[in-house]
């Protein structure tokens, strides 16, 4: 059975009818909280989750890092993007992004900068005004922007003239011709636009792990992070430092290479082989940890 690291109560049920789980997560553990310090350790596990844990007579968990790391976790990500994390649980599997990688590594002469925001209409609220800013940021630059918006209300927005909208586009369809990336920070947009190379500029909203990719991004120096209500002036800088400083590209190539490392979705499809595979002692399903054979490279 294979479980979302958000839906703790079919977490609970694996647990709870002894089926052999394997916990995917989605993104950083670090962005959804967790044990060490600064990080919100109950964010997730609400009184009604652990009221549910109780009534089930489950062990009850105040802490997220722990209820995955029972649940044979494999991570989508890659340890650079968590150090925390990685160093805390050894159970966590990095199998690495899942996203689209190119064939080969590329140099960054891209000339485009791509304006990604979430696709995810519930936060439209959110974005459009962030959008508006932004766009207000980059208008007049001397660069083209490739603006994807398919959640947005296009109509309600000023567009510049250096600016072209699209609607839903892959981002590997424009990720090798770019420059930059700005986005609001989600797990996959910036693992593609790292696996392709391109440096990010991160403009989270307030939810997830948006800002703590962002504050990752900038710790890594692949790119820069402003607070969700940056004003225009505050982002035409960043854009412009960014395309200007080729050290964030440098940064950029260096994950890019981290990551085309990294097994991704064949070792995922491997691990859940083993964990389906494995003999269950009786009353308690098997957490099957990562061994040296985990981490062999992606096949051919």
């Amino acid at each position: 059975m294979v479980v979302d690291c958000m839906l703790f109560g079919a977490l609970a049920a694996a647990q709870l009818l002894e089926i052999p789980a394997c916990c995917f997560i989605h993104s950083v553990p670090g962005g959804f909280g967790g044990p060490t310090p600064g990080f919100p350790s109950a964010a997730l596990l609400s009184a009604s989750i652990t009221e549910m844990l109780d009534k089930l007579g489950l062990p009850v968990e105040h802490d997220p890092w722990a209820v995955w790391a029972a649940a044979n976790p494999i991570v989508a990500s890659f340890r650079e993007l968590d150090v925390p994390a990685a160093a805390a649980v050894p159970e966590f599997d990095w199998i690495g992004p899942v996203v689209p990688r190119p064939s080969t590594p590329r140099e960054a002469t891209g000339k485009n900068v791509i304006l990604s925001l979430s696709t995810y209409p519930g936060f439209r609220a959110l974005e459009q005004p962030k959008a508006q800013r932004i766009l207000d940021g980059i208008a007049g630059l001397d660069v083209a922007v490739q603006l994807t918006a398919p959640a947005l209300d296009v109509e309600q927005l000023r567009i510049p003239a250096n600016v072209t909208v699209h609607g839903y586009v892959p981002h590997r369809d424009l990720l090798d011709d770019a420059a930059l990336v700005i986005t609001h920070g989600g797990h996959g947009t910036v693992c593609t636009s790292l696996a392709y190379g391109v440096p990010v500029l991160v403009v989270p909203n307030m939810a997830a792990d948006q800002p703590y990719l962002g504050e990752r991004i900038r710790q890594l120096g692949a790119g820069r992070d402003l607070p969700y209500d940056a004003e225009p002036d505050q982002i035409n800088s960043a854009v412009r430092t960014i395309l200007q400083d080729d050290s964030y590209n440098q940064a950029a190539r260096e994950l890019q290479a981290t990551i085309l490392a990294t097994p991704g979705a064949a070792r995922a499809a491997d691990r859940i082989e083993d964990i389906a595979a494995a003999p269950q002692p009786h009353g308690k399903p098997q957490v099957i940890r990562p061994t040296p054979r985990d981490r062999m490279p992606p096949r051919p």
